[in-house]
């Protein structure tokens, strides 16, 4: 798990590597690039998507390139017949990325990412304005916000900083709960979970302690401990 402040990047050890491709780019696209190229991708992103704040534009922008060096990645590493996957899969990213943002702000966006991964932002300096501007808009650090889409309140992790973190944890989850209830004999009953919150409901409160470790010091919990106590509770 990572989250990008505004002079520093902090990982969890932990952390996968799209959680770094993440954090680096909120420091790059937030505190590095051109003003200008920012401000034209933030508008294109707000003229298709109405009422979205700051931070869900900074988060979608950094998932977007997180998306892409996961691919870019496995494309590079991956056999002959792999890589074809990854470029139809690349065709299916860059769609995605015209939706979100327009054909204009699709070519602005890969700009960025080729100047990005050329390492052209390596050594440049953090100006005074670009911190400023950091500062005021996502205060310490950019964390994972959710909006109750019916009350449209605003709920900040501070364990939780990206969509990776959130990935990293239903998967993890998932994993433990089909563990513990053996689900094939589980559904074989007729008894099939319809919800999360039904999963949740279900899942035995030593199961949910061991999650959030509990009767653990707080100076010795885990980052993965701390982000599933702040969910549970």
């Amino acid at each position: 798990m990572g989250v990008c402040h505004a002079l520093s990047i902090e990982l969890s050890k932990c952390a996968p590597k799209s959680a770094a491709y993440h954090e680096a780019f909120h420091k790059i696209f937030e505190l590095l690039i051109p003003e200008k190229t920012r401000d034209v991708l933030y508008s294109k992103y707000r003229d298709r998507h109405k009422g979205v704040s700051d931070r869900q534009i900074a988060e979608a922008f950094a998932d977007m390139f997180m998306e892409y060096m996961d691919n870019r990645r496995d494309s590079d590493k991956s056999k002959w017949y792999k890589r074809i996957y990854s470029w139809f899969k690349k065709i299916g990213i860059t769609l995605g990325i015209f939706r979100k943002i327009g054909l204009s702000g699709t070519h602005q966006l890969y700009s960025v990412f080729d100047d990005v991964t050329a390492g052209k932002y390596r050594n440049a300096k953090i100006s005074d304005k670009q911190k400023e501007r950091f500062e005021r808009l996502f205060g310490t650090g950019l964390n994972y916000t959710i909006t109750d889409p019916k009350t449209k309140t605003k709920t900040e992790f501070k364990n939780l900083n990206n969509s990776s973190d959130v990935s990293d944890m239903v998967s993890a989850l998932g994993f433990y709960a089909a563990k513990i209830f053996k689900l094939d004999d589980f559904n074989a009953t007729g008894s099939k979970l319809k919800d999360g919150e039904q999963l949740v409901k279900a899942l035995p409160s030593g199961f949910i302690d061991g999650l959030t470790g509990k009767g653990v010091d707080e100076n010795q919990l885990t980052d993965s401990q701390k982000a599933f106590k702040e969910i549970f509770e």
